[in-house]
């Protein structure tokens, strides 16, 4: 029945439709939006599920009346050219949207169906996906961008500034501590720890999986000495990233842009001290082979 708890709301089948509050899009945002929106899910493919967020925003949880209505949502903000609203994420994922609620079910529209098509035939290529979280950004940006564009685009720029200046002062201390850096010290340290609260950062299951990878690669290389032969050095880092990449998929996608930028840091690092700097590079291929 709608507004019951359901243990694996994302695969349940296409139609379903939940409602939620929107989230805030960045740190100095409004931290309660007290705006609501709804997704639907389009279909199943494996162990994914592919969701559509519908085009409604309330200033309290839609009704399913409301939702039989509405269309895909429609992405424009910050010139994302009009997209459907719709991306993929895994059907076990445990929402964290606040105000989640299962509303009912609809009748999927042909444009919602030719949303999911390429996805449901396999055609990954280009697709987004990510966590339900996604949704009620989707909602809250594009309300926004619609109704209080000027604050947004100030909110993104002073974010943007932000982490520039969070970049060049990371910049700056990494070509310090990279002069004494050592396997003994990386294997003494807790990598990620930045990652709280989750949400908005992924699991704490997940850094622990990811950091327990990253100490297993310094215990590796610590053991062949120094300077191993690029070739070995590839295979640990590559194993390494594949290992990475394979915990994200199983807790649901949730590494996005700032957290591979911090493992990618963490894999700069143990290339230079392998002495083998350039694989650093080779790393973001990895993540996506």
């Amino acid at each position: 029945m709608a507004g019951d708890p359901i243990d694996h709301p994302f695969a349940a089948a296409p139609g379903t439709v939940y409602g939620f509050r929107t989230s805030p899009l960045f740190p100095d945002s409004h931290p309660i939006t007290d705006r609501y929106g709804a997704m639907v899910i389009l279909g199943h493919r494996e162990e994914m599920a592919m969701l559509g967020v519908l085009d409604g925003v309330c200033t309290s949880l839609p009704t399913i009346e409301a939702a039989k209505s509405c269309n895909l949502l429609r992405s424009n903000r910050f010139a994302l050219n009009n997209r459907p609203a719709a991306f993929a994420c895994m059907a076990d994922e445990k929402p964290t949207l606040e105000k989640f609620t299962h509303l009912g079910e609809i009748e999927l529209t042909p444009a919602m169906q030719k949303a999911a098509s390429k996805f449901l035939r396999g055609q990954v290529i280009g697709m987004h996906l990510s966590t339900s979280v996604m949704a009620a950004h989707d909602v809250e940006g594009e309300w926004r961008w619609a109704n209080d564009r000027d604050a947004l685009i100030t909110e993104q720029e002073r974010d943007a500034r932000r982490r520039e200046a969070e970049r060049t002062k990371e910049r700056e201390y990494q070509e310090n501590r990279l002069k004494h850096l050592t396997w003994e010290q990386l294997l003494t340290e807790s990598p990620l720890d930045n990652w709280q609260p989750s949400p908005p950062y992924p699991p704490a299951e997940i850094r622990e999986a990811i950091v327990g990878r990253i100490h297993a690669a310094c215990r590796d290389f610590q053991a062949l000495g120094t300077a191993p032969r690029i070739s070995v050095a590839r295979e640990i880092l590559r194993n390494m990233v594949h290992g990475i990449r394979e915990d994200d998929e199983r807790h649901g996608y949730g590494l996005e842009t700032e957290e591979r930028e911090d493992i990618f840091r963490v894999i700069s690092e143990i290339a230079f001290v392998a002495r083998h700097q350039k694989l650093a590079s080779e790393a973001e291929d990895w993540f996506y082979e």
